[in-house]
């Protein structure tokens, strides 16, 4: 797909106006990728952007980077919370600080390609989008690697519907669920909209299913430009009781404020059944790290289907490790690269001859810090491995386009795997 052009400008006398973009950025103890996330933002080829970040309270030195970070752009707009709110209000009060035409969302912890929103920008133009999202990368552990939100359906799914969604977040689509996609979001079509503070998780999914059921076009780009860091603190990937029980009364409350056609209502109903069932589940685990064995017990003669997602459960804990396993590197080193400076000589031995001399695991580890490390510095062009590039323009593997910015994320997919895996 070759897109070309700006998007949504207005002309002042002979000149076209490029819009302000407000890239919000709420953190809560993101320190250790705090600095990364900024600057893979400020790097972007699109210079009219405003970066408005706001620290959750996070008593973890965020609030020493953001001064620092601060006088190196003045586009940069911190913002300090004098105590914790969670993620939506920090949400919140970045839309009310900012005065973009459009509204992008990065996380404290995430990195995006230098020409992310220059592309997303002339995708929304050309498609008439109020909402455009392109791909995203997981990656930071050994079993974020291998996949992509979108993944097969990245050339085939051009638009999102509220029922598409919802049954995204079901696992009945063959992708990960589309909430955890970052559009670019039109501010006249979000107007006074805003995240709903009562979530802990899953507030970008619960604002997108409104705008959808509002009326927005939602459209999609196939470029993986948005790597979504997966490690230990995160908490997007973390479910409990609570977080649960959110979530089915917030889209209770959505089902019951709207006038809803047929088979969004049935596709609405059915996430609700399987929030409820998985709220079953949470309350069935804990029963058992708590030994409660009559409790327990009794939840499964109630519920006999928790059996199989418990044993479900637990084979995949099995592959994980197994998995993990495999991407330890023959000398025990298990620091997690994600974590490093980035740079190939953090792996091993620099050179040729020494990258072939490394452990399998080892060389994808150096080429995903090459990628990452490109990301970073806003650098067009990365150096790939074997299979990444070879017979390519000298092993160089061209960013820009949507097929190098393909090639580019997978590569930065390869790091926990042997490169010819």
């Amino acid at each position: 797909m070759q897109i070309e052009g700006g998007s949504d400008r207005r002309q002042s006398g002979d000149f076209a106006v490029p819009p302000l973009v407000s890239v919000i950025m709420p953190n809560y103890r993101g320190a250790p990728f705090l600095q990364a996330a900024i600057r893979s933002v400020l790097a972007q080829t699109y210079r009219q952007i405003e970066l408005i970040v706001v620290d959750d309270n996070s008593q973890d030195g965020s609030a020493e980077i953001l001064r620092h970070e601060a006088a190196l752009d003045a586009r940069l707009k911190p913002i300090t919370l004098g105590k914790n709110l969670g993620p939506a209000a920090a949400r919140n009060v970045a839309l009310d600080a900012s005065s973009g035409t459009w509204i992008a969302v990065v996380d404290s912890d995430d990195l995006v390609h230098p020409s992310r929103i220059e592309r997303l920008l002339a995708a929304a133009d050309a498609m008439n989008a109020d909402m455009i999202a392109d791909d995203l990368v997981p990656f930071g552990t050994p079993t974020a690697a291998g996949r992509t939100v979108l993944g097969s359906r990245a050339d085939s799914l051009p638009q999102i519907t509220a029922v598409d969604l919802l049954l995204s977040d079901m696992g009945f689509s063959g992708t990960t669920s589309l909430g955890y996609l970052k559009p670019l979001i039109r501010r006249d079509c979000l107007a006074n909209l805003r995240y709903d503070e009562v979530l802990t998780i899953g507030e970008d999914f619960d604002l997108c299913l409104r705008l959808l059921l509002g009326g927005a076009v939602y459209r999609l780009i196939p470029d993986p430009s948005y790597l979504y860091r997966r490690h230990s603190e995160s908490i997007s990937h973390r479910l409990s009781v609570d977080a649960l029980d959110r979530r089915m009364s917030a889209m209770d409350r959505i089902g019951k404020d709207r006038v809803i056609d047929r088979e969004t209502r049935h596709a609405l109903d059915r996430r609700l059944r399987l929030l409820g069932q998985a709220c079953r589940y949470e309350r069935l685990v804990g029963q058992i790290k708590g030994r409660r064995a009559f409790a327990a017990l009794a939840a499964l003669v109630k519920s006999p289907r928790l059996a199989l997602h418990l044993l479900d459960s637990l084979m995949d804990r099995r592959r994980r490790a197994a998995h993990l396993a495999r991407s330890v590197p023959e000398n025990g080193n298990t620091a997690d690269p994600s974590r490093g400076g980035g740079h190939a000589g953090s792996a091993g031995p620099a050179g040729d001859d020494a990258e072939t001399r490394c452990p399998p695991a080892a060389r994808a580890r150096r080429w995903r810090d090459r990628s990452v490390s490109c990301l970073q510095s806003g650098d067009r062009t990365f150096e790939g491995g074997p299979r990444a590039a070879r017979g390519r323009s000298g092993g160089r593997t061209r960013l820009g386009l949507p097929a190098g910015s393909r090639d580019f994320a997978y590569s930065a997919l390869r790091r926990h795997r042997a490169p010819d895996a």
